[in-house]
């Protein structure tokens, strides 16, 4: 049987191309090995589709360029990033929704200048493939009680999924 599926475009299409550069930097004297200068740059174009009131989805990518600088004014690390990015938003009956998102990310890092300045410069992510996604629900329960439960998971090439839960309950007066 031959079924007719009708499909509506998406009502708004939002695009936006984000431009970011900067330096980070840390200087402890107590503790040199915690240093670092590093350099970045960055281009971030998003797609914004709303399909109706209760649905939207955003896609994204991410291509961020960073270098660390040691003392001496010298790169000591380089790092290419590359980060797709998707999210979306349910709004359910009343106030109510479910929020998702997943980031697939690619680092390839050239030089190695210590273990402060990497965490820094990968920004908590590993060389290599990576992934991190949330899933954010929010409930109300009455008029003045929320429940949100939250769902996080990362996942990096060469070490185990971590997933992480959480349940929050608020009353407002």
């Amino acid at each position: 049987m031959l079924q007719k599926v009708a499909t509506q475009p998406a009502q708004a299409k939002v695009s936006n191309w984000n431009l970011g550069f900067g330096n980070q930097f840390a200087l402890a004297e107590s503790f040199e090995t915690r240093n670092f200068d590093i350099g970045f740059w960055e281009v971030n174009p998003r797609m914004n589709f709303q399909f109706n009131q209760k649905f939207r989805l955003t896609t994204g990518y991410v291509f961020k360029q960073r270098k660390n600088t040691d003392v001496t004014n010298t790169v000591d690390a380089r790092l290419n990033v590359h980060k797709l990015v998707f999210d979306t938003r349910w709004n359910i009956k009343d106030r109510n929704n479910i929020f998702t998102k997943l980031e697939i990310s690619n680092l390839s890092q050239v030089g190695s200048p210590g273990f402060s300045a990497e965490y820094e410069l990968r920004e908590g992510l590993q060389p290599g493939l990576n992934a991190v996604w949330q899933a954010f629900i929010t409930v109300y329960l009455l008029e003045n009680v929320e429940l949100n439960l939250t769902y996080d998971g990362r996942a990096s090439t060469g070490t185990p999924v971590i997933h992480t839960g959480r349940i929050q309950v608020r009353a407002f007066f």
